[in-house]
């Protein structure tokens, strides 16, 4: 059986990288809405509730999106352009993406039912694991709003990355749309 590379990701890997582009983007416009505008602000509980549920949306795309990623197979790094260094900070950092999404919304769901309002996924009430306690809620959004700064650096690192890649590789950046 001869072996074919592949040059591109799965369509459904595709859908699932760009969906969570697009979510985790929401996830930062709803929270820098919430501070500009304060604890006043028009809309608070909508907004609120949004950057809840795309969180946990987000959370379910990753299962859904790790599951793709371990039965399709993924475009490699042609060694002609990347050296064993590269493309290994390149998996590290992949991995270390991956493990970004799956703490913030993880640290989300622990202020989210530490807090007096439990956790809601849009109308459905998810499963309490933590009875409302202050000190477990600020510790969790502490270690959000820390991982909220890291996610943002590696999402800049990615793209940024992405646009080096592409200035040596024309093609580099087709894989993924």
């Amino acid at each position: 059986m001869n072996f074919i590379p592949v040059t591109k990701y799965s369509p459904l890997a595709r859908y699932l990288h760009w969906s969570m582009a697009l979510l985790i983007a929401v996830q930062f416009l709803t929270i820098f809405y919430v501070f500009i505008q304060g604890d006043d602000a028009p809309a608070l509980l909508t907004v609120i509730q949004t950057h809840h549920a795309s969180g946990m949306l987000i959370f379910l795309l990753l299962m859904t999106r790790i599951v793709v990623r371990y039965v399709s197979h993924s475009p490699i790094l042609p060694t002609e352009h990347f050296s064993k260094g590269e493309r290994h900070i390149a998996k590290i950092g992949h991995v270390a993406l991956y493990i970004l999404m799956f703490t913030m919304p993880l640290t989300g769901y622990i202020i989210m039912d530490a807090s007096p309002y439990n956790a809601h996924f849009y109308t459905y009430t998810m499963p309490d694991i933590f009875v409302a306690d202050e000190l477990i809620m600020d510790k969790g959004a502490l270690l959000h709003g820390l991982g909220a700064w890291i996610i943002g650096l590696a999402i800049l690192g990615h793209i940024s990355m992405a646009i080096w890649h592409r200035r040596k590789i024309p093609n580099f950046i087709r894989r993924i749309i």
